[in-house]
């Protein structure tokens, strides 16, 4: 039960470290020792799934990184299925 609680905490903390380097992004703020962590922390994951789409997608699609999104998507279905 507290293993769950545990790793319910710890995929909704990602969940917001993911939020936080697409805000980030998109005020286009000037990268230092935290904002180079955050995306350290997120790029494992998203660099195969950004991987996937630009092979999937058409061209056109690939001006905006959906990585991030589709990164919560499936983080929230992870907690959806284990929790």
């Amino acid at each position: 039960m507290i293993a769950l609680k545990i790793l319910d905490m710890l995929l909704r903390l990602y969940m917001l470290i993911v939020l936080a380097v697409v805000i980030i992004r998109v005020l286009q703020v000037t990268p230092n020792k935290w904002t180079n962590l955050l995306d350290r922390m997120t790029e494992p994951l998203r660099s195969p799934i950004r991987a996937q789409l630009n092979k999937h997608l058409p061209e056109s699609w690939n001006a905006v990184d959906l990585s991030p999104l589709v990164l919560l998507l499936l983080v929230w279905l992870v907690r959806a299925i284990l929790l």
